[in-house]
């Protein structure tokens, strides 16, 4: 996902919008993550986890966009042109998802080495 998020930065052409319906169908995959919440508590305290995880969602939508809106206003104030600026935020998001799925892979080839 975080490949196809960066083609959509580079690909200015007018069929980039045929990127977006990749982002569609991968994006669906965290829906997975609410029954996961929903199974890993008991059934008495599964609606009360759902809501506590759909507020954390929210919070951090709040946050990672108006982030976003920072950032852009930011780079317009260097100089950049709005589209740019909202390129460069939108680039910024892609390297940390990128750095993060890095830390990510090589904490569990430690932990799968570690078990081995």
């Amino acid at each position: 996902m975080v490949v196809l998020q960066a083609a959509m930065l580079v690909v200015t052409t007018p069929w980039a919008w045929l990127l977006w319906p990749g982002l569609a169908i991968l994006a669906t995959v965290t829906t997975l993550t609410q029954a996961q919440v929903s199974l890993s508590f008991p059934s008495t305290l599964a609606g009360r986890a759902n809501s506590a995880y759909n507020l954390l969602l929210f919070i951090g939508a709040f946050a990672v966009q108006w982030s976003i809106g920072l950032l852009s206003d930011s780079f317009q104030a260097y100089g950049m042109s709005a589209p740019n600026a909202m390129r460069a935020a939108f680039g910024v998001c892609v390297l940390l998802q990128a750095a993060a799925l890095a830390g990510f892979m090589s904490s569990r080839a430690r932990r799968t080495t570690a078990t081995v």
